[in-house]
């Protein structure tokens, strides 16, 4: 079995428009993630900043650690 490609071109948009309509921190977290993998790192980083402050609000620990590991 073939793994799929990720098109991070098309995918970060989408990503971002999930959460414009609906902020959740996971999918703020995705959109960081996607944006890191598609080069825009000062984007991303923002992002993630954005992520901890919100999950360490959330009580998730597991994303405050997926967000600072990143």
């Amino acid at each position: 079995a073939r793994l799929a490609v990720l098109d991070y071109e098309h995918a970060c948009p989408l990503l971002a428009e999930s959460f414009r309509i609906d902020p959740a921190t996971g999918t703020l977290l995705a959109l960081a993630i996607c944006h890191e993998r598609q080069g825009q790192v000062s984007i991303a980083l923002d992002e993630y900043r954005e992520v901890t402050r919100r999950a360490e609000a959330e009580g998730r620990s597991d994303r405050v650690e997926a967000a600072r590991q990143r």
